[in-house]
């Protein structure tokens, strides 16, 4: 897990993960929790982001530990010429 600052009073989370052996033991809420704390006491964040799939199993980690959707993001790829 990372948690960077974007400026203006943001921080974003990067690559929260968890060993599939050891998830649903509140390993990531913890550190979620605890990194957010970090962010707002010594990053100086107002506002935290966290972009997740919403059909991923992982969202309703982040709305238990008190994450609302605030916006959605949209991802365009386009197929290789000639392939």
């Amino acid at each position: 897990m990372g948690l960077f600052s974007a400026g203006a009073g943001l921080a974003r989370f990067q690559s929260v993960e968890t060993d599939p052996e050891f998830r649903r033991r509140g390993l990531a809420g913890s550190l979620v929790h605890h990194a957010s704390r970090y962010g707002f006491d010594e990053l100086g964040a107002r506002t935290l982001v966290m972009v997740a799939d919403p059909d991923y199993f992982a969202v309703d980690l982040y709305r238990a530990v008190g994450f609302v959707a605030a916006e959605t993001q949209l991802q365009l790829e386009r197929a290789p010429l000639g392939g």
